[in-house]
């Protein structure tokens, strides 16, 4: 019999076991591809490395080197495994054509390097995560270059300096441990070992990196000291645990986010459960009391619907375990792209499961809470089709005071007054869709944004120019300089010197820090905290610089420079999210070979051609970087900006399904809790256009208050949520720049559009209600 019962009840509810299963098989979905997601890049991180074999700690050192001195530090030093060092040949950007295009990409910010294979370790991948191998008149790609320049497989790429020009063939693409990500501004093509000393005879400028492998890599460190102490070149230090953030942070920032995104759809899943669950104990209200009249128990009606609900909640979540794979795969494309694929564990399929269950289980306790309510049920209302719940206080703004309002829209609003905790469960759950849209759409717009250069730790400029090591580097800074002061064109520039400088941290250890020397009252950056450095016994740290040393404003730090300690007080922190987001700025001397970079700063009068002008920026000062400052963030911030277009589309699809179906669901629940409220109107000779102008009514004041308040949070709260997802960058406290057509109302109004045209199309079963039993 109870078997029976069970199955009647499903048989006879379809749409509303449909919508049920619905919700939760989403909600299932959502928690195991989070799940799927953190497992997938685990483990394609796992298999990545393993193939690629990434040092532990390595130099990014220009100039000349001392190999024999290396081998001896290594050979004497207990830590190290193995070392070696890579040769790169920069080649400047207007030197190499992609494709069939007739100009080159002069204007990247990424810097090219081409380079042979690796004997030892450190290997540049193919795309089956092999250890990449290439022909002579070949040349294998980095990933970048696919989004970057459109470069695909079999097209032809050109190195031409001067008379020099040498044609390869791109036989595919590489993956590269250390420069796979956007924000990461160097990257390697590979060569046959013909090729790179065909190139280095006629063009670039070659660079090293002095690589080691650790016998303990906890000790990183330690060694890391060890190597400054030895005065062997330093340059740029790079450790293990920052080519893994990296990389997580590149691969793994659309995950993140859709992680919390699902946070918040399963939230509102878990109240579409509650409500389909009360909407159906609302349309079976009657057969509850006709069973409590024969003399069924609380218990035993309680369990028949537990069962009910755990069966279908059961059914939905082994669908959404399987659902969730191919989901979770839409999400992951980046990390298979730039990772490869995953090797198959336990985890793959365990920790979905795990994900699953905590959903069924959350299902579970939903029931025993709301299935309390039938305990309080009495037979007789029960079979009366009376709610005391429902019942309004009368008096509450009654229609005589109103000549001006619509007495429909008066009831509207005297509805969602009156009965608020009913009305709660649309209202947080089209705040909740708003805030989830507006976040991600910011967010992206905010990335998009020239003023989005100042987490770089750049000021607000038009564009800047950068000059990488060579021969001659300082006079042709200074020629630069020379010319900019020169030029009507250009109204304002700051020259900025990046140096090498030894750093106590916090274990009382010396470490290489690059510092950013020049005056900061040109082109301002927004401070954290504090204010820039106005003396040579000021420093301003990058926020991520600040953390790694445990430093705030009015804190003293020690700095060698020019082989004498100097102590200099912290006089505010920025924000950066370049150079792993460890910087500073300071007034302080420097030496010419300790210099990493220099960089100029510009802004054009009015009326300029700004392209025009980079462009002879570009031809005159060969070999530099001559970037506007918008094409700076998007191609330093490229993947990410493709992760979060991704994600705000299947947010915004997933929010509006939402929404049209709770909507559709909240109103079967009320109409049928207002049956015989509604049969009396009509009875009084309210026609059904008066009766359905009253709920929409109520769903308008539901709308406004939800989304003004969605509005609201997404722009205050969601700041602070973003800050802390991309605190690990650098950008602890983001602002958001808002997109006000999106954000204000396009995304409100298909929001509003889904909730109305279901509500319309739900009303309409309002004219089929009869008086049968109503006045009985």
């Amino acid at each position: 019999m109870f078997l029976a019962l069970l199955k009647r009840d499903i048989v006879f509810n379809k749409l509303s076991s449909a919508i049920l299963c619905s919700f939760v098989m989403l909600a299932a979905t959502l928690v195991a591809a989070a799940f799927c997601i953190i497992a997938e890049m685990s483990g394609a991180s796992t298999v990545f490395y393993a193939e690629a074999d990434p040092p532990h700690y390595f130099q990014m050192v220009t100039g000349d080197i001392d190999q024999q001195a290396i081998d001896a530090f290594s050979n004497a030093n207990e830590l190290v495994d193995e070392q070696q060092t890579l040769e790169l040949l920069g080649i400047d950007n207007s030197h190499i054509y992609y494709a069939d295009d007739l100009d080159p990409y002069a204007d990247s910010i990424m810097e090219m390097s081409f380079v042979t294979q690796s004997t030892s370790f450190d290997y540049l991948l193919d795309e089956q995560n092999a250890v990449a191998s290439v022909q002579p008149g070949q040349v294998l790609a980095p990933l970048y270059t696919i989004d970057a320049f459109g470069l695909a497989a079999g097209d032809q790429l050109t190195i031409r300096d001067g008379d020099f020009i040498l044609i390869l063939t791109v036989a595919g693409f590489l993956r590269d441990s250390q420069m796979n990500p956007s924000l990461v501004s160097s990257k390697r093509f590979l060569v046959c070992t013909e090729d790179y000393n065909l190139l280095k005879a006629n063009t670039g400028e070659v660079e090293y990196m002095v690589e080691f492998k650790l016998l303990d890599q906890s000790r990183t460190g330690e060694f890391a000291l060890e190597y400054l102490e030895s005065g062997l070149p330093s340059g740029v230090a790079i450790t293990l645990p920052m080519i893994s953030l990296m990389n997580a942070l590149s691969g793994g920032l659309s995950a993140v986010v859709l992680i919390f995104a699902s946070l918040l759809l399963i939230a509102i899943a878990l109240l579409c459960l509650r409500f389909t669950i009360l909407a159906s104990l609302e349309e079976e209200y009657r057969e509850v009391g006709v069973m409590k009249a024969i003399g069924i128990a609380p218990r035993q009606i309680s369990r028949l619907y537990k069962t009910k609900y755990y069966a279908l909640g059961a059914a939905s979540c082994l669908v959404g375990y399987g659902l969730s794979f191919a989901f979770a795969s839409f999400f992951t494309a980046s990390v298979r792209l730039y990772m490869g694929n995953a090797q198959v564990s336990w985890a793959t399929f365990l920790l979905p499961a795990i994900g699953v269950l905590l959903v069924f289980l959350v299902i579970v306790a939903f029931c025993a809470v709301v299935f309390r309510r039938l305990r309080k049920v009495s037979a007789v209302e029960a079979i009366r089709g009376i709610d005391q719940r429902g019942r309004l206080r009368q008096g509450f703004l009654p229609l005589h005071h109103s000549r001006s309002i619509h007495p429909s829209l008066l009831l509207g609003i005297r509805d969602v007054l009156i009965r608020l905790p009913s009305y709660l469960t649309p209202i947080i759950v089209v705040l909740l869709s708003c805030f989830l849209i507006i976040v991600p759409l910011n967010t992206l717009n905010t990335i998009r944004s020239p003023q989005f250069v100042t987490y770089a730790g750049i000021g607000d400029c038009d564009a800047l120019i950068t000059l990488r090591y060579s021969a001659d580097i300082d006079r042709r800074f200074q020629d630069a300089l020379a010319v900019l002061a020169d030029d009507p064109d250009v109204s304002v520039f700051a020259e900025r010197v990046t140096a090498n400088y030894q750093v106590l941290n916090p274990e009382g250890a010396y470490e290489n820090l690059g510092i950013q020397n020049g005056d900061f009252s040109i082109f301002p950056l927004p401070y954290i905290a504090g204010r820039a450095p106005q003396s040579a016994q000021e420093i301003a740290l990058s926020f991520l610089t600040a953390d790694g040393y445990a430093k705030s404003v009015g804190d003293p730090i020690e700095i060698r420079v020019d082989a004498d300690l100097v102590t200099l007080t912290v006089s505010g922190i920025y924000q950066d999210i370049t150079n792993n987001g460890r910087s500073a700025q300071a007034m302080l001397p420097y030496q010419p070979e300790d210099v990493l970079w220099y960089t100029i700063l510009l802004k054009f009068s009015e009326g300029v051609d700004q392209d025009a002008k980079l462009a002879s920026f570009s031809d005159r000062f060969a070999p530099v970087k001559v970037n506007d400052v918008t094409s700076f963030t998007s191609q330093a911030m490229t993947s990410t900006i493709n992760q979060f277009e991704s994600v705000t589309r299947v947010v915004l699809i997933i929010a509006i399904a939402i929404n049209a179906l709770i909507t559709g669901l909240f109103l079967k629940m009320l109409l049928a809790k207002d049956h015989r409220q509604i049969v009396i109107m009509k009875g009084l000779g309210l026609p059904n256009s008066s009766i359905r102008l009253q709920y929409l009514t109520s769903l308008v004041v539901c709308l406004i208050v939800s989304l003004g308040l969605g509005i609201v949070a997404a722009n205050t709260l969601g700041e602070s949520l973003v800050g802390l997802l991309l605190r690990n960058l650098g950008a602890a406290r983001i602002e958001f720049v808002v997109d006000l057509v999106g954000g204000f109302i396009l995304c409100p109004l298909l929001l509003s559009l889904a909730v109305l045209l279901t509500a319309v199309f739900s009303l309409g079963s309002i004219k089929r209600y009869e008086n049968h039993g109503v006045f009985e």
